[in-house]
């Protein structure tokens, strides 16, 4: 039930033409382009400003990505809401497929699996995505994340495979 006179929140979220990255993009390997990002080099995508997530380390078949959790990440129960985690899982595993990719070469999902192993609530301290590619073949990669705490509690895990094509 609404409460009128509860003060109400709001969130402005700013971003860089994303044509801007996407031309760099292409010019560059994978690696590089993500070592732009994490930088600021190169703008951050609208989506990951959006969710205010940030890559914290990328290496080849690696990438870690952070996000501390926030009241607009919150379902109705006050717990992160999974589409939240699924798209850091997703976003993590993409980066550690995209960090070897070399340049004119780009990757898109084709499929999932995210598995949640206990809330997150809106208030916990930032958690980390710690994803890594499992196989790389010439047009198909596979990858698998993990979404944990500094405590190295488990909040979501995840398996993926990704399509690799030229630009």
């Amino acid at each position: 039930m609404a409460n009128d006179d509860e003060p109400r929140r709001s969130r402005l979220v700013t971003w860089q033409n994303p044509a801007l990255a996407t031309q760099a993009g292409r010019a560059l390997s994978g690696l590089d382009y993500l070592l732009g990002v994490q930088n600021g080099s190169i703008p951050v995508s609208p989506f990951g400003r959006l969710l205010d997530y940030r890559i914290v380390e990328v290496r080849p078949g690696h990438a870690r990505l952070e996000l501390e959790p926030q009241e607009f990440h919150c379902n109705p129960t006050g717990t992160v809401h999974g589409g939240v985690l699924s798209t850091l899982l997703d976003s993590a595993m993409g980066c550690a497929v995209q960090a070897t990719l070399a340049a004119g070469v780009a990757y898109a999902t084709l499929e999932m699996k995210t598995n949640f192993t206990r809330p997150l609530r809106g208030s916990s301290p930032p958690v980390r995505c710690e994803a890594k590619t499992v196989h790389a073949g010439s047009r198909i990669v596979t990858a698998e994340g993990k979404v944990l705490d500094d405590q190295h509690v488990l909040y979501a895990h995840g398996l993926a495979t990704f399509m690799i094509f030229k630009t």
